[in-house]
């Protein structure tokens, strides 16, 4: 292959941004296409054929713009509904699910109990309860929904301090420290923009925990995907884009500016 690889990320809204960050620091050689669904934000609210028709339309949009070479969904809710069904619709592409690194916290974990933070829906869905049976059977998991912190990084961090994202988070840190948690892990794409708050937060009221996402996972996995690959020389580009009609939420245009990004188009 002599051009750059194509990849198009998809997010129920900002959460995303972060693996975007990662993959343009590690793979410069890659073309990301980011992807915010801004029309149907948020997905941990919503009914599972709701969030799998919007799926598959959304896919269809991605495929005839992009002609990627994989995608890639940071959005767990959307992960746990769709990601099987997608994968069987398109066969001829790597549809990459982000999972939840419950295995790397288990392996982290010294006193045996861990927690996951999630969205509503995705804690209390049979899919966390067989991630957990495969991926940290001999450990203690504590679920965590904290929905509200996907609207508080959606619609408020952009203009908070890290005082304010540190008080966002530290109920949910103190709830997992009293119950004997030293390590938490993220179940959802949003929260990784709050790992530096979570660290701080932890620091500060000293909860000896870690705070454990998905990002080198990903980035190992893409590595896998496309190791056969001639790499290119030249330098990437990476687009954003919109899901839904104008005028655009001014917010995801600070949020380009914040990641470096090209003004958001509609996609």
């Amino acid at each position: 292959m002599n051009r750059c690889v194509r990849v198009a990320v998809f997010d129920s809204g900002a959460g995303g941004l972060p693996y975007i960050q990662s993959l343009m620091s590690s793979r410069a050689d890659l073309d990301l296409y980011y992807v915010a669904d801004e029309a149907a934000f948020p997905y941990g609210t919503k009914t599972p054929s709701i969030i799998k028709d919007t799926m598959f339309e959304r896919f269809r949009r991605m495929r005839a713009r992009f002609d990627p070479d994989m995608i890639i969904i940071t959005c767990t809710t959307a992960v746990q509904i769709a990601l099987e069904d997608l994968r069987k619709a398109h066969p001829d592409i790597p549809v990459i699910g982000i999972r939840i690194p419950l295995k790397e916290a288990a392996a982290c974990s010294i006193n045996g109990k861990i927690a996951v933070m999630t969205t509503a829906r995705t804690s209390e869905d049979q899919y966390l309860d067989n991630i957990i049976a495969r991926d940290a059977p001999e450990v203690e998991v504590l679920r965590i929904p904290a929905q509200d912190l996907v609207a508080f990084v959606e619609r408020q961090l952009l203009f908070s301090s890290l005082d304010a994202a540190i008080a966002a988070v530290r109920p949910y840190l103190q709830y997992a420290w009293q119950s004997g948690v030293d390590t938490i892990t993220l179940g959802c794409s949003h929260f990784v923009h709050l790992v530096p708050a979570m660290e701080q937060c932890c620091k500060l009221d000293g909860f000896s925990m870690q705070v454990i996402d998905s990002r080198q996972q990903l980035l190992a996995e893409i590595n896998r995907q496309i190791e056969h690959e001639e790499k290119c020389h030249e330098s990437g580009n990476c687009a954003f884009f919109l899901c839904g009609e104008p005028p655009a939420d001014p917010l995801y245009s600070l949020w380009a500016r914040r990641f470096s990004l090209r003004t958001p188009e509609w996609l």
